[in-house]
């Protein structure tokens, strides 16, 4: 149910044909259900165990394709419970039916089948800036959704100090929002909805647009505010948010559940539903040359790019194994040094490991190789076991020719990223211990008890 009114303090008559358009179709911003519960529920005093009961949920859509209309399921019979006060993420791969789930839960989409029940009120973000009239001014906007709520005038008037504060864009409140940035629409939105007295939140990765000191500030408003009771469901692509805020994660796939639990215990589910396998070969030295740019295509030639566990190349490689990266090359010119660089980042794109085949070396070497020598090579990186985090993670090359330690440029570039996969061994008797670590470094290191 939507709450809407007929007219609005504070805003011009020449706005309402706008806004009672709007009330046509749901907001994405301020899709505000009013409190689904029996008269029991609602009475005061009495304490709300579950926020909100998922049954039997699916969704189905039929879409036109080459080969006549087809049926795609979007949600397959999901069950879910969430408690008052909690904090769920729901994680999983593009189209795996995240925003679906939240969709239907605001009250944004119809399900095919089953039912949602939401003991209190419910405010969803799906979408920065959806939901504002453009041609009102942020104050304007403000007034707009705290009547829809059932805000007086007086208490709006007390909140917008606060909404002010947090917002920290007082200066452009008379401004009409449609010259607001991505950014300072999600300030003006999600200082509003924390200062309503709703029960339950929809984030759907709109946090993601904010700048790094407001998204901490968000994240820290929303601790408060679970403590004191508030509900959030939130959808993210970035698993380090949701073990930081979450206190349980849905990992979803294909439409269906995967597992719900605690961070730590279902990140691994996460990790194997997030992988695109077919983006992984089992050998990547095809097509050599598409991965490559070269600069200056005189110098050197790359022949073959093998990635894999030191005496089984292959994309696939256990923790407990070194990582060998084996770059077999032809140089073209004598009288040059001829200097790898490999830079590697994990699945959220941290850079992992940097490294050189001349780092750690005296200068002077590099002035001292096999500078007369031309033919093929084969230089080859070891990284240790144990290092690395299990997870995605891409490998990029560069070259770099140096005639002296101060005379050199760079001859090669990657454009495609070649990619290897680390994972945990699961048989009883090797399996090692390790808990939830969202770095994508997790060696073990040296430790001594006395």
């Amino acid at each position: 149910m939507l709450c809407w009114v007929d007219e609005v303090d504070g805003i011009s008559s020449l706005h309402m044909p706008i806004i009672q358009a709007m009330a046509k179709d749901s907001l994405s911003f301020a899709h505000l259900c009013a409190p689904m519960v029996d008269a029991e529920t609602n009475r005061a005093g009495r304490v709300m165990e579950l926020a909100l009961e998922v049954r039997g949920l699916s969704k189905s859509y039929r879409v036109n394709t080459d080969e006549g209309e087809k049926t795609i399921d979007a949600l397959k019979d999901i069950d879910l419970t969430v408690e008052r006060g909690s904090c769920l993420g729901i994680v999983g791969r593009n189209g795996c039916g995240k925003t679906t789930l939240l969709r239907i839960i605001g009250g944004l989409v119809k399900p095919t089948t089953g039912s949602v029940t939401v003991h209190g009120s419910l405010l969803a973000i799906t979408d920065v800036g959806g939901g504002f009239v453009p041609d009102l001014t942020g104050l304007e906007n403000i007034r707009l959704n705290a009547r829809m709520y059932g805000l007086s005038e007086a208490e709006t008037d007390r909140i917008l100090p606060l909404i002010a504060q947090f917002s920290e864009i007082e200066d452009f409140f008379h401004v009409p929002v449609k010259s607001y940035s991505q950014g300072m629409f999600l300030r003006l939105a999600f200082s509003t909805m924390i200062h309503l007295p709703v029960d339950i939140v929809l984030l759907d990765e709109v946090l993601a647009v904010g700048d790094v000191a407001f998204r901490a500030k968000c994240f820290n408003k929303l601790r408060e505010l679970s403590a004191d009771g508030l509900t959030v469901l939130m959808v993210s692509h970035t698993y380090d948010e949701i073990a930081a805020f979450c206190n349980r994660c849905l990992v979803m796939d294909h439409g269906m559940v995967v597992v719900l639990g605690p961070p730590d215990e279902t990140f691994p589910f996460y990790q194997t539903a997030s992988r695109d396998m077919s983006t992984v070969n089992e050998n990547d030295t095809a097509h050599i040359s598409d991965h490559f740019h070269y600069l200056r295509p005189d110098f050197v030639q790359i022949e073959a790019v093998t990635i894999g566990a030191k005496g089984a190349p292959g994309a696939r490689i256990s923790v407990n194994s070194p990582v060998e990266i084996g770059i077999q090359w032809k140089k073209l010119i004598k009288g040059h040094e001829v200097a790898f660089h490999l830079s590697i980042a994990d699945e959220m794109g941290r850079a992992s490991v940097d490294t050189a085949n001349f780092y750690g070396k005296p200068a002077n070497v590099i002035e001292q190789g096999q500078s007369d020598r031309d033919g093929v090579f084969i230089d080859t990186c070891i990284i240790p076991e144990k290092l690395l985090n299990t997870g995605v993670f891409r490998l990029k090359i560069s070259v770099t020719v140096y005639r002296t330690v101060r005379d050199y440029f760079t001859v090669l570039e990657t454009v495609k990223d070649f990619t290897f996969i680390l994972f945990d061994e699961m048989s009883d008797g090797d399996r090692l211990f390790w808990t939830y670590s969202p770095a994508p470094i997790r060696t073990p290191f040296h430790w001594n008890r006395s």
